[in-house]
């Protein structure tokens, strides 16, 4: 009896501190998040659906050298329906000790990670409160304790994304769900420290060897970016002068390992936050901070306002800010459109380097890009409903991330105008700040905002496999290059990539690039050039993902209508080769592929013409040869296009 008056005692406590504050968090209305693929798979239980989460108070007792935590969760939230059942995910690794409704001791069920409490019937709108007190020792990866083989301090971390948060406090793990606010109280010993979100309010002495570390934040989070990190840190601040806001914005650093090649790399933060600031529109979190929480991990995870890194590099900390407005103030809003996360922070490194660093260095990580993201030529950016769960393939480093950033730099070549892509992505920030978006959400931002129609663009980057070869037949006759294009492609799923292209033509004097835009598997294009070409390049900025196809260069092939005619050329299956002169056994006539692969052979032409059959080819360029069988014929090179 005792226990329970304590516990009631307490949270009469906590309500009375946080009631003026809490009443007045609004509940954000997300119009934009799409989650009907999410719950068609079930990931998580849909009575879910049946309420807002509006604030989540966290108040643990935590160590550096156990995965032991205790304490107890407070969650404010709205029925957004009739509710008389309330689901909460937590794992069942955790121990309830009790569970106050509004305020009064509850019966509640605890299974299959999942708390389940049969409450009074509250109505739609109605604002209710849930704490959960328990304890125990987390399972699964979404706390963490551990160093580097005892080089460092001993740290104790969390990581929730993607289905873990439930593994270390009572969570609704539903991306389109974010709560409005969050505090976040970590008790430690005293010689640790404790980083989170938001802003450190206080440091407040509990008995004799702890302090609880308090940090609050005011802006929108979903459930995965709520963190706490705990160990020997230093601190190491300072700030960022972003141009458009009067003050500045603190970078906060929990660092073990101050050094100074760590000191020039977090040094690094400022002119990134400026940098992305201008690119993107200002930090998402200005009145709180950014910073980092130094763990042992390999890699890094972007809890918003304070990443957790197990390293600090230029590339690593421009990714994880950049996520700070993709992935955190504008979030996936399913794990299906990771790229709205993954996709655009990868894209951010590219631009970090070619803004700080240099264009050549952007362009090797471009280059870098595209090879790992040809690794996967059967995948697709977005993520199938089947492998909704599976965190492998959400976080594939090919697909998401590589590929993902590789249709963000198309993008911008396709729109041709770096002041309208820019301004789309800052305006995109703008229209879905604090909520979710999905790829769907963003093609069509595109398709308002620009006049370009990226709907099937999408269809064949975003939701299509792989990527396409173009292989090049050129010639230059008189004053006209011709380039008949083919295009062929890694995955049968997706036959046709239509996007635009460049086309560097390289001449005794110099070059000069082309843009054109392929509208169909096989096309032509004739360039006036009169200087004397000595090759072509596809693509020479490499703003495409596309595998190196091949550039058949041989000057053989020129008119040759004196000597033959091919009818008709481009051909279905068959065509028609008819010969200036009868032929007498004199010659074979020899077909090949872009590849240089001889695919037919016939021998000892005979006649005025040869019916070719290639039905059973695939579409394509082939390079057509009439090979003389003595010294005294010539060679006639031609192109023969197969089309069916």
């Amino acid at each position: 009896m005792k226990n329970i008056f304590f516990i009631i005692a307490l949270s009469f406590l906590i309500n009375i501190s946080f009631s003026q504050r809490v009443e007045h968090f609004e509940k954000h209305k997300c119009s934009h998040g799409h989650t009907e693929h999410l719950k068609a798979g079930l990931v998580y239980n849909l009575a879910m659906n049946n309420y807002d989460i509006n604030f989540y108070f966290i108040d643990l007792e935590v160590s550096s050298t156990t995965e032991f935590i205790q304490g107890n969760t407070f969650i404010k939230a709205i029925a957004v329906n009739d509710l008389d059942t309330f689901i909460i995910q937590l794992d069942n690794s955790m121990n309830i000790d009790s569970i106050l409704f509004d305020d009064i001791n509850v019966a509640y069920q605890h299974s299959s990670d999942e708390i389940s409490i049969i409450i009074p019937t509250i109505t739609v709108n109605t604002y209710f409160t849930v704490q959960v007190f328990y304890s125990g020792t987390s399972a699964g990866g979404g706390l963490t304790s551990g160093n580097w083989s005892g080089a460092v301090p001993n740290t104790t971390w969390t990581l929730s994304e993607s289905f873990h948060a439930k593994e270390w406090f009572p969570a609704k793990e539903v991306l389109s769900d974010k709560a409005d606010s969050l505090y976040v109280f970590i008790t430690v010993d005293n010689s640790l420290k404790a980083g989170s979100n938001g802003i450190l309010t206080a440091i407040t002495p509990v008995g004799g060897t702890k302090s609880r570390y308090e940090w609050k934040s005011y802006y929108p989070i979903n459930y995965y970016l709520i963190s706490l990190a705990v160990s020997e840190y230093e601190e190491y601040n300072f700030y960022a002068h972003p141009a458009g806001i009067t003050d500045s914005v603190l970078v906060q650093n929990y660092v073990y390992d101050i050094g100074p090649g760590n000191l020039e790399d977090i040094d690094q933060t400022a002119d990134l936050i400026e940098l992305f600031s201008e690119l993107y529109g200002m930090y998402p979190f200005k009145d709180e901070k950014y910073g980092h929480c130094q763990a042992p991990l390999n890699g890094a995870m972007e809890h918003q306002t304070m990443t957790t890194t197990g390293y600090f590099s230029f590339w690593l900390i421009a990714h994880e800010l950049g996520h700070q407005w993709f992935g955190d103030n504008v979030t996936c809003a399913t794990w299906q459109d990771i790229w709205i996360n993954e996709g655009f922070a990868s894209y951010t490194e590219y631009l970090a380097n070619q803004f700080l660093v240099s264009q050549a260095e952007a362009d090797n990580w471009m280059v870098a890009a595209h090879d790992y993201a040809m690794d996967e030529p059967l995948g697709t950016i977005y993520i199938p409903l089947a492998d909704a769960m599976n965190e492998s393939r959400i976080f594939s480093n090919a697909l998401s991330y590589k590929k993902g950033a590789s249709i963000v730099h198309m993008i911008r070549f396709m729109l041709d105008n770096d002041t309208l892509f820019f301004d789309i992505l800052a305006d995109f920030q703008t229209d879905f700040k604090d909520s979710v978006a999905t790829g769907a959400d963003f093609r069509d931002f595109l398709n308002t905002n620009s006049s370009i129609d990226f709907t099937d663009f999408f269809d064949q980057w975003y939701y299509g496999e792989g990527f396409p070869t173009y292989n090049v037949i050129w010639s230059h006759i008189n004053d006209t290059v011709t380039l008949d294009v083919e295009q062929t492609t890694s995955s049968a799923v997706t036959p046709f990539f239509g996007n635009d292209m460049e086309y560097k033509i390289i001449f005794d004097t110099g070059d000069t690039t082309f843009r054109v835009s392929q509208t169909q598997n096989i096309q032509q294009y004739k360039f006036h050039i009169t200087n004397t070409v000595t090759g072509i390049e596809v693509d020479p900025v490499n703003w495409v993902l596309n595998a190196p196809g091949v550039i058949f260069t041989n000057t053989n092939i020129k008119d040759i209508s004196d000597q033959l005619n091919i009818y008709p050329n481009p051909f279905a299956g068959k065509t028609t080769i008819r010969f200036a002169k009868p032929l007498s056994g004199e010659y074979d006539l020899a077909v090949y592929d872009i590849t240089g692969s001889m695919i037919k052979h016939i021998t000892n032409l005979n006649g005025t013409h040869i019916e070719l059959d290639l039905s059973n080819f695939e579409n394509g360029i082939y390079i057509g040869k009439l090979l003389p069988k003595n010294s005294k014929g010539n060679t006639v090179e031609f192109k023969l296009i197969l089309s069916k």
